[in-house]
């Protein structure tokens, strides 16, 4: 009887569990519901909560009125998407800015930070 070396029996083991754990990618199968109270694509666009009470009142102005506004507020503006196309945004927290999400021209969502 041979013996196979430790990390060999270790690797089949490991790509046995990684196998396991895949699901099915058949375009047959239907979509998964999003679980109760979760956010929507257009709830939400470009992956950002939902307006909160300090951006609120950014939404519905052009992108010069919320430029104008965040000057007064001391606060940047970051474009995060425009017209259904999300741009890459850091993650990193500040807040004095507000991201701006535009469709037409208008603001949909803002939030801070």
């Amino acid at each position: 009887m041979t013996r196979r070396p430790l990390f060999q029996t270790l690797s089949a083991v490991a790509l046995i569990v990684v196998v396991s754990g895949c699901g099915s990618d058949s375009p047959n199968e239907p979509a998964q519901p999003l679980p109760s109270g979760a956010a929507s694509v257009t709830e939400a666009p470009c992956g950002t909560p939902d307006h909160d009470d300090a951006a609120a009142k950014y939404v519905g102005l052009t992108l010069p009125q919320a430029k104008q506004l965040a000057k007064k507020n001391d606060q940047t503006v970051r474009i995060i998407g425009k017209d259904g196309e999300c741009f890459p945004i850091t993650m990193d927290l500040r807040t004095n800015r507000v991201n701006l999400y535009l469709e037409d021209g208008i603001v949909q969502n803002a939030s801070i930070g």
